[in-house]
């Protein structure tokens, strides 16, 4: 099954506000995602 170009959109703006949340709800900070490889 082939996805328009809105469902894929809608799809990377909802994985990217989940990731967001997350980010938000456990206090990853910008520089802990530069420079800890565990969390890429």
């Amino acid at each position: 099954m082939k996805y328009s170009d809105d469902q894929r959109l809608k799809k990377i703006y909802e994985n990217a506000s989940k990731l967001n949340q997350y980010i938000v709800e456990k206090g990853v900070e910008k520089e802990s995602l530069l420079n800890d490889y565990s969390l890429t």
